[in-house]
Order: C-alpha cells, then structure tokens, then sequence
C-alpha cells in the first residue's frame, strides 16, 4: 500500500490491496447487495444502550437511495445511523428533535467515515471527524429491538454498497477521539466503553465476529466480501455548527 497527501488538497488516494484481502480497516469489508444483504446482531446490543452512546462507521455507498448503515428496529420504527445523498443520526425515545442531519453531501463510490453520537444533552453527527451539526435533546433511548447492520426493517431497506468497519460505545465521544480512531483497526485503539466492533477480518462466509469482549457477534446474510481496492477519500468542509 502507498499513497501521497498533498497538504493543500482534500483528497488522499491510495492505491493497492490495503492489507491481506483487501479491507479498510480489518482484512475484508462487506459487499451488500441493495436488497436482502444484511447483518443480523440480534437483541442484546441493543439493550445495552440507553443513555450515552456512539455509533460510527466506514462505508462506501454506491447510490444515493436510503442507505441504512445500523438501526435498531422491526417493525416499530427505531434508532438508525443511514447515507444517502447526506447523512442521518436518528434515535427514539428523546424529547426533543432526535434525529440529525448532515450538511455536506456524501460522494457515491467514496469511501465516508459518519459517525452519530449523544451525549444525554446532545445528539451530533460526524463527517470525516468534523461536526456537521447537532440538536438539543434529553432522555433515555428506547431499546429491545433487533440491531440490524445494512438493513433498515422498519421501512425495508437495504446499503448499497461497501461497510468496512462498524463500531457502537456506550459513551460519548468527542470530535477528538473519532479522529483518533477513525483510522485504527481494534488492537491499535484506545476501546475503553466499546461494546462492539465489527472490522470484517473473516473475508467469507456467515459468521461476523465482534472484536470486543462483548461477543456480539452477527450473522451475514448474504455472500459477497471485498477484496482489494482503492481508497478515494475526501474530506468535508466543516460547517462549525453553533
């Protein structure tokens, strides 16, 4: 793997396989079809959310339709972290506007970090690190559903496109420590409050591991893996919400 960063330009390309089988972050990275790929995570992480908590992600969309990257939900509607031509941090339960979205469009075929959190006064959303906006809210987030990964169940819609890396925390993080991370893979960043982190190392199959202590591991429903590749990714401005 090799690259340039220009300091004047927004954009670092870097060309190659990005390890053994082509992943971002771990080995592989997730393939989803647009209409019945998924990753079923079942109830408990869900439940173990309520108050405080972060949900961030790499993906690759390759439209820009409804492009659910985590929610928890059936057939009530329920918390979600989704792309399209922008972004969505939604959750239930708050008083308050409990949804936020980005101000910056999101590129298709660029690969885009988003990342939703809330801090029990707030609820923000991340673009490539930098805070896109956020809204005032209080309250405990409904939990108990099934946490889905590229599926939203509730309005039946799938990602179109690549997810490279998927972590939930039950703290807030700050501006700071999203930057950190963004790049890291699980043995390399601080994971203090993690609850789960999906970097897609198995490369095939069914079986979705948790990197965390946590065990929540997912089921893949749907048989498409990356392999090598490019990194196109390009930077927002930031729009310094107030």
């Amino acid at each position: 793997t090799g690259g340039e960063l220009d300091g004047g330009s927004a954009e670092l390309t870097v060309a190659g396989d990005f390890n053994a089988a082509g992943g971002l972050i771990g080995k592989s990275a997730l393939d989803l079809n647009g209409s019945s790929d998924r990753v079923d995570l079942g109830t408990q992480l869900d439940s173990d959310i309520t108050t405080s908590q972060t949900w961030e992600a790499w993906v690759k969309p390759s439209d820009t339709s409804s492009n659910p990257i985590l929610a928890n939900d059936s057939v009530t509607r329920g918390g979600y972290l989704r792309v399209s031509s922008g972004a969505r941090w939604y959750l239930t339960g708050l008083s308050g506007v409990g949804y936020v979205d980005a101000t910056s469009t999101i590129l298709v075929d660029k690969w885009v970090h988003i990342a939703g959190v809330y801090d029990g006064s707030y609820i923000y959303l991340y673009i490539n690190g930098k805070l896109e906006a956020k809204n005032a809210v209080t309250g405990t987030v409904t939990v108990g559903q099934n946490m889905w990964m590229g599926h939203h169940a509730n309005n039946d819609t799938y990602f179109n496109g690549t997810i490279g890396r998927v972590s939930v925390w039950d703290a807030a993080l700050t501006a700071a420590q999203i930057r950190t991370m963004m790049f890291q893979n699980f043995t390399d960043a601080t994971t203090t409050n993690c609850v789960a982190w999906y970097q897609f190392d198995e490369g095939d199959g069914e079986d979705v591991a948790d990197s965390s202590s946590s065990g929540f591991d997912g089921t893949y429903a749907g048989d498409s893996w990356a392999g090598a590749g490019t990194l196109n990714w390009t930077s927002m401005p930031s729009s310094n919400p107030t």
